[in-house]
């Protein structure tokens, strides 16, 4: 098959140090086609796609790794998260249509959303009013509601997985970290243990224990790095940022300017509590939360309309969605950050052996 008929992706490797695996997608696979890349994550590569049978948009995620040999594709925790996420039906959930594997690689066919990322709006615009911030949050908690109420956990709640469409809406995606679990607070098995963005991840997913509450703490810090201008903790390393989550104070110094209620700093701190049972049970109780806050002075409609000049803003040329990928700390997840002290080893770069 000729280059230009496939896309080409690496699949993650198990072994410390090596390359992993270069694998051909074909560009169509049934009435699938795939075409340019949009971005590149720790879990999956996510291309502009077309179904010629539905004549529509799509957006298609090529997960890096494989549906392991000998295990059946329907009984595979890799994609038990993103079939049950394909089932819902919500306005801020981006939609799952299908899933189709290629050599074993499950490669997910999503609703295509054609705005930017709060990932990149905050690039554009790092903080904003807490009205504001409160009306983003309340959409991205709904969303994230949905996957609760099915027993879903998202397990990489962070801004770059928020997009907006051009009315203003935002919409959960990527699922490809998703589990569903029915015994709440229970340590996943070694092949799913450590994943999401350090930045955003709870104190006990460093240990492999994932909740609702975990992405109850991911929706909190969210919510500060909007009030703020960044997220509260920063560092170069998994480890860095794991004590910064289990032992450090979030810098509500950083938000004395915004002479908040004090019912917001209440709210924040239950959500992102170190010890999982003191925070929100789910997503749900924390959207009621954020709704019982004291009202904002703008009313709603200006309020969305704020938000859609902002998404506008962000995708005109120019705007932070205009360039390439999303590089630094905000997008790194585990597997980015694992694989970049790997490269550093072997460029003899690497930092003397710590303790991790």
């Amino acid at each position: 098959m000729a280059v230009s008929e496939t896309i080409t992706v690496t699949l993650h490797s198990n072994t410390p140090n090596a390359t992993g695996e270069p694998v051909d997608v074909p560009r169509r696979i049934g009435h699938l086609r795939i075409g340019e890349v949009i971005g590149v994550g720790g879990s999956g590569a996510v291309y502009h796609g077309f179904d010629d049978a539905l004549q529509r948009r799509v957006a298609v995620k090529v997960l890096l790794q494989r549906v392991p040999p000998g295990v059946d594709p329907s009984a595979c925790d890799l994609i038990a998260g993103v079939r049950t996420a394909a089932g819902l039906r919500h306005a801020n959930i981006v939609g799952v249509y299908q899933i189709e594997l290629h050599e074993r690689l499950p490669i997910i066919v999503m609703e295509h959303v054609d705005g930017p990322s709060l990932a990149q709006m905050l690039a554009q615009r790092p903080r904003c009013a807490p009205a504001l911030a409160r009306r983003l949050m309340r959409g991205i908690a709904s969303g994230v509601a949905a996957l609760h109420e099915q027993q879903l956990i998202h397990r990489d709640v962070k801004p770059a997985n928020v997009l907006f469409d051009r009315s203003g809406e935002p919409h959960v995606c990527d699922f490809g970290l998703a589990c569903a679990t029915h015994r709440p607070g229970a340590a996943l098995d070694s092949g799913q243990r450590i994943a999401g963005t350090p930045l955003y991840m709870a104190p006990e997913t460093f240990e492999g224990v994932v909740s609702a509450q975990s992405d109850v703490y991911g929706l909190g810090i969210m919510l500060f790095e909007m009030l703020a201008g960044g997220p509260p903790f920063r560092g170069d390393s998994i480890t860095a940022l794991q004590t910064a989550h289990q032992q450090h104070e979030l810098p509500y110094e950083q938000l004395s300017n915004l002479r908040l209620d004090a019912a917001w700093q209440e709210t924040l701190e239950r959500a992102t509590n170190k010890q999982r049972i003191l925070r929100y049970k789910t997503a749900t109780h924390f959207l009621r939360a954020l709704e019982a806050l004291p009202a904002p002075a703008a009313s709603e409609l200006s309020l969305q309309d704020e938000v859609v000049r902002w998404v506008l803003e962000t995708i005109r040329p120019g705007g932070a969605a205009a360039g390439a990928k999303q590089t630094g700390p905000t997008a790194q997840n585990t597997f980015d950050l694992l694989r970049a002290r790997a490269a550093k080893k072997r460029d003899g770069r690497s930092e003397q052996p710590s303790d991790e």
